[in-house]
C-alpha cells in the first residue's frame, strides 16, 4: 500500500463573530476536532488517523484572531494525504450597554461639592454598565461643567464603552449642581437708636448702619452673597428725628 487517502471533502475556511451568545474558542476546537469539515477514505482499507499542525490561533485584538491549519490524514500504512483551511475569529459587535447612564441632580455646596460629585459620577460612567463578549471594555466621556452662577453648572455627557477591537456603544445622560437653597442669616440685623445730642451725626450713624446691614451676617454654600436693602429714608419727624424699618 503505497496510495495515500483521498480527501474529500476538503477543509473549509471558518469565520465566526464574536457576539452574544457565542463560544469562538469553542467552536475553534470543534473545528479542529472536526478536521475542519474535511473527510478521508482509503482504498486499502482500515482506519485513517487524523492530525493537524494547530499551534493555536494569533493574538489579536479581544480573543480575535486567525490561523491556517493544515490537516494530515493517514492511513494504517503511513501514507498521508493533507488538507488546509483557515479559521478566523472576527469581532465586529459593539458592547453591550446593560444599564444606561442616568440623570444627576445635586444641590451645589461652598466646599466645592459639586466638582467633587460631578467627577465621581463621570468616573462611575453615570452609573452605566457595558459587557462585551471578546475583551474588556474602556470607558470615555465628553463631560465638561458649564460655570452657571455660584457653583452651579450642567453637563450634557455621552459615555462611550469601547471594545479592545475598538467598536463602540453609548449611553447619555445628565448632570445638574442647583442652587435652590437661600442663603442663612447667621446674625440677625439689630435696632438701632441715636440721640440727637452733637456727639454724633445721626444721618451719618443712619447711612453706616445701612451699609453695615444693621450688623445682620449671612452665608451660603453655593457662593458669594449680596446684600440689598428697601430703604426709603426716614420719617420726616421733628427737627431731623425720624425712624424707619428697613428689610435686608
Amino acid at each position: 500500500d503505497n496510495v495515500p487517502p483521498i480527501i474529500d471533502p476538503m477543509a473549509m475556511d471558518m469565520t465566526v463573530e464574536c457576539e452574544e451568545g457565542s463560544d469562538p474558542l469553542q467552536d475553534f476546537q470543534d473545528w479542529l476536532d472536526d478536521n475542519g469539515g474535511a473527510e478521508a477514505t482509503d482504498e486499502c482499507g482500515g482506519g485513517i488517523t487524523w492530525t493537524n499542525n494547530s499551534m493555536g490561533l494569533s493574538d489579536d485584538c479581544g480573543i480575535t484572531g486567525m490561523e491556517t491549519v493544515v490537516f494530515t490524514a493517514m492511513d494504517e500504512c503511513g501514507n498521508e494525504a493533507t488538507t488546509e483551511a483557515t479559521f478566523t475569529i472576527t469581532d465586529n459587535t459593539p458592547p453591550s450597554i446593560d444599564i444606561e447612564a442616568m440623570d444627576l441632580k445635586v444641590e451645589c455646596s461652598m466646599d466645592g461639592g459639586a466638582d467633587e460629585t460631578f467627577q465621581e459620577w463621570l468616573d462611575d460612567n453615570g452609573g452605566a454598565e457595558a459587557s462585551d463578549v471578546c475583551g474588556e471594555i474602556t470607558w470615555t466621556n465628553d463631560g465638561m461643567l458649564s460655570d452657571d452662577c455660584g457653583g452651579t453648572g450642567f453637563s450634557f455627557v455621552i459615555f462611550t464603552a469601547t471594545d479592545e477591537c475598538g467598536n463602540t456603544a453609548t449611553t447619555q445622560a445628565s448632570f445638574t449642581a442647583g442652587d435652590d437653597t437661600p442663603p442663612e442669616i447667621t446674625v440677625e440685623a439689630m435696632d438701632m437708636s441715636v440721640e440727637c445730642d452733637g456727639s454724633t451725626d445721626p444721618l451719618q450713624a443712619f447711612q453706616d448702619w445701612l451699609d453695615a446691614n444693621a450688623n445682620a451676617m449671612a452665608e451660603d454654600l453655593c457662593g458669594g452673597i449680596t446684600w440689598t436693602n428697601n430703604s426709603m429714608g426716614l420719617s420726616d419727624d421733628c427737627g431731623i428725628t425720624g425712624m424707619e424699618t428697613v428689610t435686608f
